[in-house]
């Protein structure tokens, strides 16, 4: 579940320096700017990931044994967490590169001591999926006061019209992947897994890119052609 955010990772290395430049110039739009197109390109390569985990979570599992097969809610209650994780974009390092350290350490040991209390109180009664959840409610808690902090210190939010048709062209493909897993038990993860990759790229391509992402997709795909 840990690889849902990938692209966060890899692009906070490129995006943290930029972050910093900026601001210390005193180029906050372009701090805006930067904050909200990577939040919404993270956001959009991470959900088929998410797709994918929670559509075939049971057979990836059963790889390792049948007894592994028993984790599969917990594999797809971490990656929808790692998902909203990703969702929040470098929220992280929006604060770092701007000045605000301590609160990207006040909000860490928050994470901390959320998913140690969480686990001392919901792994007895409930196991791993207790442990899941408690993990899960710690990094969505991370990334919840930290988008507060950005906006109260900063004026700034990743959120746009532009990131809101990602996020339903997302809860669609995830509703096609359900209903599949719902109608069709047995295999339903096989069928779901494709079908749902293709609805979210049609979703995405109908009307969730904009001009600019169009231009980008068109000069990978002719790479690729090439």
């Amino acid at each position: 579940a840990n690889h849902v955010p990938i692209f966060l990772t890899a692009l906070n290395a490129v995006v943290f320096p930029k972050l910093g430049a900026a601001h210390h110039g005193g180029r906050e739009e372009e701090v805006r700017s930067l904050y909200q197109l990577v939040t919404r390109w993270v956001t959009l390569l991470s959900l088929p990931l998410l797709l994918g985990l929670v559509t075939l979570g049971e057979p990836i599992l059963s790889l390792w044994g049948p007894e592994f097969v028993v984790g599969t809610s917990t594999v797809a209650i971490l990656a929808v967490a790692q998902t909203l994780n990703a969702s929040a974009g470098p929220v992280g390092g929006v604060l770092m590169m701007t000045g605000h350290e301590r609160w990207v350490l006040a909000n860490t040991v928050l994470l901390g001591g959320l998913n140690a209390v969480g686990n001392y109180l919901l792994v007895p009664r409930y196991g791993i999926v207790g442990a899941a959840v408690s993990t899960a409610f710690a990094v969505v808690a991370w990334n919840a006061a930290s988008l507060i902090e950005v906006w109260f210190l900063l004026g700034i939010q990743p959120y746009t019209r532009a990131y809101m048709r990602i996020v339903v062209a997302g809860a669609v493909a995830l509703g096609v992947a359900l209903g599949l897993m719902y109608v069709l038990p047995a295999w339903g993860g096989w069928v779901a897994c494709p079908a749902s990759l293709a609805a979210y790229a049609a979703l995405c391509q109908a009307f969730a890119l904009q001009p600019e992402d169009r231009q980008l997709v068109d000069l990978v795909r002719n790479k690729f052609r090439r």
